[in-house]
């Protein structure tokens, strides 16, 4: 195998007790593209389970995860959202490259990688620190809790054990307590942040022309989920490098289109819009008719 980690020294990463692997390793396991797992994701999507094959990180799970100390530099810091592939993933992709090398890599990710579930389930539940070592992280929270920053982390040791995936904090290397003072001075430092920086004036309300632009600006954005829902498939057929966005954005998008419709809705009670209303408010009539934007084709309810 050439232009890659040997995968017996790979480090294992985990998520929810599962040893897991992102795209991009994966993708250089195998000797191909990152794109060529996407799009194998996308013609195939009916066979891949969330869950079984594959989570897929977004939000506080993505930045909770990112700030892992033992995963600074895999994850990028602009990522939106971060795929993880379960063994059963893996072997999915490989089987869908048929490639000598990818079955060779798959079977050594078997062997090596995916086979330590056991052994590092067994090794986080067990005792690794001892009482004196874990002093001057007690010591640490003690004195955050007391200086203000359980009032906005009640439950500081909790967020401990989501961040380095253990049940207690005995449980941490001795070389993570260091890790783990760090990450609460960053708490402190971000709680200290907010608590001194000054008091803005509540900014004023949104004028009815302002209000209009950005029911104009809805209107727009459905147009251009749908659009892009009817586009893929020839994208997909031309295997476009576009094809991916065109595929996830309409997927994705209708959360916030749903949300900024109902904020926009909530404003606007006070204006009347009819079915032939000649002012630029008929955008209105339209919002308050439609329903909820559906994810992937574009539909509504």
């Amino acid at each position: 195998m050439t232009n890659h980690s040997p995968v017996e020294s790979l480090p294992v990463v985990t998520y929810n007790s599962l040893p897991v692997i992102t795209t991009e390793l994966l993708a250089k396991l195998y000797n191909t593209e990152p794109k060529y797992i996407q799009t194998n994701t996308a013609r195939n999507e009916s066979r891949f389970i969330a869950g079984k094959h594959f989570f897929k990180l977004e939000g506080t799970e993505l930045k909770d995860f990112k700030n892992r100390p033992s995963l600074r530099g895999l994850v990028g810091s602009r990522a939106r959202s971060l795929v993880l592939w379960t063994e059963r993933g893996a072997a999915r992709h490989a089987k869908m490259l048929e490639t000598d090398q990818a079955w060779e890599v798959f079977e050594k990710l078997e062997d090596f990688y995916f086979s330590q579930k056991e052994k590092a389930e067994q090794i986080r539940k067990n005792r690794q620190c001892t009482a004196t070592q874990l002093i001057p992280l007690r010591q640490t929270a003690e004195r955050l809790i007391t200086t203000g920053l359980g009032k906005i982390y009640p439950d500081i040791w909790k967020l401990v054990h989501q961040r380095f995936d253990v049940e207690h904090i005995h449980q941490l290397q001795p070389e993570q307590v260091g890790e783990a003072i760090e990450y609460l001075n960053v708490l402190e430092g971000e709680y200290l942040g907010k608590a001194s920086a000054p008091a803005f004036p509540a900014s004023k309300a949104l004028t009815d022309k302002e209000l209009c632009t950005l029911c104009w600006l809805w209107s727009y954005a459905t147009h251009m989920a749908e659009y892009m829902a009817q586009v893929y498939p020839i994208l997909h057929a031309a295997e476009h490098r576009l094809a991916g966005a065109y595929f996830s954005m309409p997927q994705e998008s209708p959360r916030t289109i749903n949300a900024a419709r109902e904020v926009l809705l909530r404003e606007t009670t006070h204006i009347e819009a009819g079915l032939f209303c000649n002012d630029n408010w008929r955008v209105l009539y339209r919002m308050r008719n439609a329903g909820e934007m559906l994810p992937l084709t574009g539909r509504r309810s």
